[in-house]
């Protein structure tokens, strides 16, 4: 019997690396969407020639939605989730897995050395204020991504105001928010607390294991799904001199989760629990003495503790009980020249991780530590005009291990260095029509758990090699009077492929299988028929090739990619309502590498809507209105038909 369902909900749920893998809805454009003026070191769009998409606070604050849900109703991105709220979630772009996808909270990565993949579920969806998609070469500002990058926003200031929201639902769901923002002239306050709960016991067809077997099949509750989470963010912001900006920022997120068994066993107890917190400072000068030059000097310090129970093997392959620290310390520094045809910008980046892990079943510990150095520098050109932009950049990425208990090819220590280069351009020939290209290189080391990890039904190998291979998108993009379509095409070649390779008895090993090649088609239709109803489809076809080393995997298609994604939401407006419907669907995956197990295809339904008056809001969500099964998973089923409702109430503050 395979045994891969139990390998990748598992690592899944432990924040591992991925197994080969309210208000009113505006009308959405993909560019040209900022709601707030770029600070010094945000990315500038008309300097980026990919292709960028915004999901505003308005859709990510939809009760009873996810982040991972959002993202997965743009083009070229997927979403995965292992189980109800809380469970693992993580998302793919381009056929790129979550560990090569990176990640940004306000600028600093969230990816590293001891956590490859972010967990989405893990962080508080009710604190962010938008999320931006870069899909193709990722800007100068975020760094490399083998698919693009996904950048997290928190809020900034609102004004004199506080906000009490309430939320409940399906499976014993609750949440509850409380913001209050307050500042002058010169300074502004943001700090946020949020606490979400669900018991998750939603019901499922238990088919024991024996899929060609029906008479063994049972209805029950889901066992051991519980989460609970509480997170707080602060942020102040000082403008001591109107070309001057002193900013800092702390958030902690605590999250208790229970960690479901495939078979749905009922005396399962193993859990998996994690505290983080992210502290950040920036300094922002505009004009520096009186030039045409903006920095940008940031530090930050990100803390994370995982605590893995399962002292009963009921999970895992074994008893475990586990315990594993990590510390992530950085600076940056950018600067940039506004020229009067171009603008010149340098990035230097210095970044120390440190991972310790804790056997308590065996009493040993190990730890790792990597020392990293990114420098780049990026120029962007525009003719008299601005018809036509230009933008070339390079790369050096530079890196050095150490590891105490641990070996890399029989050393203690490794150390490497990669130069990589990007090229873009985009054409304007009038304000209907523009062309955009990129080209360009990615690289990324293995993470600790990749060569080491050791946690359920996962082994580590040390002799792996950094992946490498180059991207190539082009785009185009139609505007009308009442609407726009934009299509693209993307190719990328990858070399060194990191998977995980599962033996007969499930156990997965993390390999380099080889080579891989994805391509792929998108399409974005945005369409207002009138003042009250808009529309949005995205689609995206998509060729994943493995060309594994491994025969029996060569030919075949990456685990867990969809070869056809589609998606449909429909708006009607008014001035205190707002009614949504949407569909997405799913087609041609497979959950393993020898493409044996095919996932059955998805068609979620969706609706919802929200009423406003004076200064309360209330919304009503409706998911999976045909109660479809449906598994990101082999084996872990997501909820059926489920509603979740929210009310907020904003007390103004003079």
């Amino acid at each position: 019997m395979n045994r891969l369902p139990i390998t990748i909900a598992l690592l899944l749920s432990c924040t591992t690396a991925a197994a080969d893998t309210l208000a009113p809805i505006l009308v959405e454009t993909e560019v040209d969407v900022e709601a707030t003026e770029p600070q010094v070191g945000d990315v500038v769009l008309e300097e980026y020639t990919g292709s960028h998409r915004r999901i505003e606070r308005e859709q990510l604050q939809r009760p009873g939605g996810s982040l991972g849900e959002s993202l997965a109703f743009e083009a070229g991105v997927q979403h995965g989730q292992a189980g109800a709220e809380g469970s693992y979630s993580a998302i793919t772009l381009r056929g790129a897995s979550s560990a090569q996808t990176p990640l940004f909270w306000d600028g600093v990565r969230l990816n590293g050395a001891a956590q490859p993949t972010v967990d989405l579920s893990d962080l508080e969806l009710l604190n962010l204020e938008s999320v931006d998609i870069y899909r193709g070469s990722a800007p100068l500002q975020l760094g490399g991504g083998i698919g693009g990058a996904v950048a997290l926003n928190s809020p900034r200031t609102q004004g004199n105001a506080t906000t009490l929201r309430l939320q409940a639902g399906s499976f014993s769901s609750s949440g509850l928010q409380l913001g209050f923002s307050v500042g002058g002239q010169k300074w502004q306050s943001n700090t946020v607390f949020s606490h979400r709960k669900a018991k998750n016991d939603f019901s499922l067809i238990n088919d024991n294991g024996t899929d060609s077997n029906p008479d063994d099949d049972r209805r029950e509750r889901r066992n051991n799904a519980a989460f609970e989470r509480n997170a707080l963010l602060s942020k102040l912001s000082f403008n001591p001199k109107p070309n001057e900006q002193y900013d800092v920022s702390i958030q902690h997120t605590a999250r208790d989760l229970g960690v479901p068994e495939w078979r749905n066993r009922a005396d399962n107890q193993a859990s998996f629990d994690t505290k983080v917190s992210l502290l950040q400072l920036n300094q922002r000068l505009t004009s520096l003495r009186d030039s045409d030059w903006n920095t940008r000097i940031g530090v930050h310090a990100q803390h994370r503790q995982e605590n893995y129970d399962d002292r009963l093997s009921q999970v895992g392959i074994g008893a475990q009980h586990s315990r594993s620290r990590s510390e992530s310390k950085g600076a940056t520094a950018y600067a940039e020249h506004i020229g009067h045809y171009g603008t010149t910008a340098l990035q230097a980046e210095l970044r120390q991780e440190e991972m310790r892990s804790n056997d308590w079943i065996d009493d040993v510990a190990a730890d790792a530590k990597r020392r990293e150095q990114n420098l780049s520098a990026h120029y962007a050109w525009f003719n008299e005009n601005e018809t036509l932009t230009l933008t070339a950049g390079t790369q050096w990425q530079g890196l050095s291990d150490k590891y105490n208990g641990l070996y890399r090819d029989g050393k203690d220590r490794r150390s490497g260095d990669h130069l990589g280069f990007s090229l873009g351009a985009q054409f304007n020939p009038s304000e209907s029509w523009r062309w955009q290209f990129n080209l360009g290189e990615f690289y990324r080391e293995p993470s600790f758990y990749e060569l080491f990890g050791d946690r359920g039904l996962h082994v580590g190998n040390e002799d792996l090699e950094a992946e490498s291979g180059i991207n190539a998108d082009l785009s185009l993009l139609w505007r009308h009077a009442s609407g726009e379509v934009q299509l693209g095409a993307f190719q990328s070649n990858r070399d060194n492929l990191i998977a995980t390779v599962f033996s007969a008895q499930g156990i997965g090993h993390s390999e380099n299988i080889g080579g891989a090649q994805v391509r792929g088609l998108e399409l974005s239709v945005t369409q207002q028929f009138s003042p009250q109803w808009n529309m949005r489809i995205t689609a995206t076809a998509q060729d994943a090739e493995n060309q594994s080393r491994i025969i029996a995997f060569s030919g075949n298609q990456l685990p867990g990619q969809a070869q056809l994604q589609g998606a449909l939401r429909v708006n009607h407006m008014r001035p205190r309502s707002h009614w949504w419907f949407e569909g997405s669907a799913l087609d041609g995956r497979f959950y393993d590498t020898a493409n044996i197990l095919p996932a059955e295809n998805q068609l979620v339904i969706n609706a919802g809507g929200t009423l406003t008056k004076q200064l309360w809001s209330f919304s009503l969500t409706l998911n999976n209105l045909t109660d479809e099964k449906i598994e990101d998973f082999n084996g872990f089923a997501k909820p059926g038909r489920n509603a979740h409702i929210s009310a907020s109430y904003q007390f103004k503050i003079k």
